[in-house]
């Protein structure tokens, strides 16, 4: 599978599937913003190396636009987020 169309399995068709491919999938204004930031970019390594995704390490994680982990000078660099408008509920998340 083309690295590309695995991200989309994990992004774009897993917010179809679940119904909510108007506020997620994407990363787009107005819809969530949950998104892990890695030290190794995964559609480079998934053509050429893919055990470096093995590898990599995660320098941040962004869940509702909050910044909720972020790893060495990420975690300098970052400034803090206001908490998100939306509560973790209307996501069906507990």
């Amino acid at each position: 599978m083309p690295p590309e169309e695995a991200v989309r399995g994990y992004t774009a068709w897993n917010a179809y599937a679940a119904s909510w491919e108007k506020q997620s999938g994407r990363l787009a204004p107005g819809r969530w913003a949950d998104i892990t930031v890695m030290d190794v970019d995964p559609l480079v390594a998934g053509e050429t190396d893919p055990g470096a995704l093995l590898r990599g390490r995660i320098l941040a994680t962004i869940v509702g636009g909050r910044m909720v982990y972020a790893a060495g000078a990420f975690r300098h660099s970052s400034s803090p987020s206001s908490p998100s408008s939306r509560s973790s509920s209307s996501r069906g998340r507990k």
